[in-house]
């Protein structure tokens, strides 16, 4: 049986799924979730260009809690926040195992044949989304997203090849 880690609420802001889930186990009905989708280039240790404004979405038992606490990144909250964490995972899956495995920046991508790899990734992974339930973007606005990262974050250098290649 878990322990209580916290008797108020407590926001989960990463990447990936399961985190709910995961706090949830811990915290109980005192769980919250949160996602973003401003970008950043990491320059240095320490130091980060915001490249790209976003959104942060807040969801979970308790989401609604952290949406006034958070208003100067302009929060809101969804009550299926796993539609949102779905479709941030497809830009993701799409983007950053490519960029790795091939060794380049986020906009070498926007170029053949890379570009529809990571197209078919992202379709993999919508479907895998779609036949557990999730209601996610269709099939063109998915695509139509990708497209749109890649041009603004052209210049950026994955988090999955930042970490794995020496520091520039």
């Amino acid at each position: 049986m878990a322990s209580f880690l916290s008797t108020g609420p407590v926001l989960s802001l990463q990447n990936g799924l399961g985190n709910l889930e995961i706090l949830s186990d811990y915290v109980f009905e005192n769980a919250a979730v949160g996602v973003t989708t401003n970008a950043v280039t990491r320059l240095k240790p320490g130091h980060v260009e915001w490249v790209g404004k976003g959104d942060l979405f807040l969801g979970g038992p308790k989401g609604k809690e952290f949406v006034k606490t958070l208003a100067s990144l302009n929060a809101s909250f969804v009550e299926d926040v796993s539609s949102i964490l779905w479709n941030k995972l497809l830009l993701n899956v799409a983007i950053n195992p490519l960029a790795a495995i091939c060794g380049v920046k986020n906009g070498e991508l926007r170029k053949e044949p890379l570009l529809s790899q990571a197209e078919s990734t992202m379709m993999e992974a919508a479907n895998v989304a779609r036949i557990l339930g999730v209601v996610i973007d269709e099939d063109h606005e998915l695509i139509s997203r990708l497209h749109s990262v890649l041009d603004s974050t052209a210049d950026n250098i994955c988090s999955c090849l930042l970490y794995t290649s020496p520091s520039p």
